[in-house]
């Protein structure tokens, strides 16, 4: 397990300083597509996943699970920031940058659709970077 204790507390600062000076943009949609594009990428995902499931069987009266399905969707399909981490800092430096830049975007989605605020804010109103890169997920370690 690597831990965050070994990247140098001016490089921490470096990847605070990165995250914070972007400029993260989101596409504006309107409802009816937001919530039809991220319901399609949810059954792509199923889909490559191997499971039975599709785009019909997505409750539209369960309001909390398609506002969900659509902040997933603006975070996951529509910004490739995380690739900026990888490209300018190590596996351990994306890990420890990952949550701060996730409610970044968050907090991106919520000013461009006031409607997901609730969804999109939920658990980002004290982002802490991991306390080692174990914590993170495998995709966000980078190769």
């Amino acid at each position: 397990m690597r831990e965050f204790q070994k990247i140098r507390p001016s490089r921490l600062k470096e990847i605070k300083d990165f995250i914070y000076n972007l400029d993260v943009e989101v596409p504006y949609y309107s409802p009816r597509s937001l919530i039809e594009r991220a319901k399609i990428a949810k059954e792509d995902l199923w889909i490559n996943n191997g499971d039975e499931y599709r785009y019909d069987d997505i409750d539209d009266d369960n309001v909390p699970y398609i506002k969900r399905l659509c902040v997933n969707y603006l975070r996951h399909n529509t910004a490739s920031y995380d690739e900026l981490l990888r490209e300018y800092f190590s596996p351990a430096e994306v890990a420890y940058g990952f949550p701060i830049l996730r409610s970044k975007i968050n907090q991106a989605i919520a000013d461009t659709y006031p409607y997901l605020k609730d969804v999109a804010l939920e658990g980002t109103k004290e982002v802490k970077p991991p306390k080692s890169y174990k914590s993170v997920p495998d995709w966000a370690k980078g190769d």
